[in-house]
């Protein structure tokens, strides 16, 4: 996990349900506490959802809807006759879903992380896609952070105007930079909640595409 700690347990479950949605062969890694919040006793990751739906997350009603998949391909933005936005979408190796999007009219891969609180971009990516450092004109030192109690961070804040997907826009999303990650240049940003509560999604696995509008669309 981020911090570097090691997941070396795991229990398969007979019977697992959202609501009255069976999901067949649920599977959970075993965690330390320390590495949830205090009012959660697990994550449910989206690789545990996709062979058997398709998922709906609206903030502004705070509901999660999951659909059987191949229901309506290409029409599946049913709460809204306002734009919306078609990213083709890939999930990662653990089953994080992977888009496109522009932060300050520059491409970079996010990840659609709602286990994440925050959104957050490393030190070296921001360098690397958006020529941002520690002595760039805007840039605030946020203190530091722990990680999982293992990794020691340092954090900053900068005043990104817009992030967006395909024509809908997040104005001055709050993205914190630090300086933990890999020695690679092209991490991707991770999208948190802050962040992705301010949209409305429709991930379609089937057709790998994720839909957003604003959260507010109705």
């Amino acid at each position: 996990m981020v911090g570097g700690v090691n997941l070396t347990y795991g229990v398969a479950a007979r019977d697992f349900n959202v609501g009255t949605f069976k999901i067949s062969g649920a599977y959970f890694i075993v965690a330390p506490d320390r590495t949830l919040p205090s009012y959660a006793i697990g994550n449910i990751q989206p690789h545990s959802l996709w062979t058997t739906s398709d998922i709906e997350i609206d903030f502004w009603k705070s509901k999660l809807n999951l659909f059987l998949p191949n229901q309506c391909p290409g029409h599946v933005v049913y709460w809204t006759h306002d734009p919306y936005a078609a990213v083709p979408m890939k999930p990662d190796v653990e089953g994080h879903i992977v888009v496109q999007a522009s932060l300050d009219g520059k491409l970079i891969d996010a990840i659609i992380d709602t286990g994440a609180q925050k959104s957050f971009l490393s030190l070296r990516a921001a360098s690397h896609f958006l020529d941002i450092d520690e002595s760039t004109l805007g840039m605030t030192s946020r203190g530091k952070m722990d990680i999982n109690e293992i990794v020691h961070a340092k954090r900053y804040h900068y005043p990104f105007k817009s992030l967006t997907f395909e024509g809908i826009s997040i104005a001055n999303p709050d993205i914190e930079i630090d300086d933990t990650g890999s020695d690679s240049k092209r991490e991707p940003l991770i999208l948190g909640i802050g962040v992705l509560r301010q949209l409305h999604l429709f991930v379609a696995y089937d057709e790998n595409k994720l839909y957003l509008t604003s959260a507010e669309a109705h």
